[in-house]
């Protein structure tokens, strides 16, 4: 701090000398101008901080710039990371689902091979009805409300019917229907109601036919 303020005087009176030079009055001008040399000097010596240690200090200053540059770089790949974390379960869950998904022999049945791998195994396993329904549910990647719409497929409930159970209208019921059509790949063109039993009844045969009970 104080060397700073001794740098600013020097300064003052650099400046007070280069005014009194360019005012006529050369002499004091100069005066003035040798005094802040000769301070500036004396400074200097006082503080060793000769031409080369200035070179240094200012490499170490653009290395302190750079290192900051990179820390700010890293604090948001730790944030990323940190968030990646977050969701690891959920891609390990899905790369499980790609590594067994659809590993069937030539020599499988027609009918076993439409039951997706991933419940083939948990069969194996013993899980209960509730279970299976959702390993089945997550396998087609129901959301919630999809999952209400299906629940009540499966309870042989029609659309009107399920409109009513679940306090919805009958456009919220079809429109999750759909949804649920698509990821379960049912694509037939004719009525709704003959979708909504097929449904039903692939993911009834899913649960009951290839499950522990």
């Amino acid at each position: 701090m104080l060397l700073i303020l001794v740098l600013e005087l020097i300064l003052l009176i650099a400046t007070a000398g280069i005014f009194l030079c360019r005012s006529r009055k050369k002499n004091l001008g100069q005066q003035l101008l040798l005094l802040a040399l000769g301070i500036l000097k004396d400074v200097m010596k006082r503080s060793r901080l000769d031409s080369i240690k200035i070179s240094e200090l200012e490499k170490e200053l653009e290395l302190i710039r750079v290192d900051n540059i990179r820390i700010s770089e890293l604090e948001k790949r730790v944030e990323l990371l940190r968030v990646d974390n977050m969701r690891f379960k959920e891609f390990e869950h899905e790369l499980k689902l790609i590594r067994t998904d659809r590993t069937i022999s030539h020599d499988t049945p027609i009918e076993e091979s439409a039951i997706p791998t991933d419940l083939k195994i948990a069969t194996n396993e013993k899980l209960s009805q509730g279970e299976l329904f959702n390993l089945v549910f997550r396998h087609y990647r129901f959301s919630s409300n999809e999952i209400q719409v299906v629940k009540a497929f499966m309870d042989g409930l029609g659309p009107q019917e399920a409109a009513i159970k679940l306090n919805l209208s009958i456009k919220t019921i079809e429109s999750r229907a759909t949804s649920i059509y698509k990821k379960v790949g049912i694509e037939d063109a004719r009525d709704g109601l003959f979708k909504w039993e097929k449904l039903a009844k692939k993911l009834i045969q899913m649960s009951i036919n290839f499950g522990p009970f």
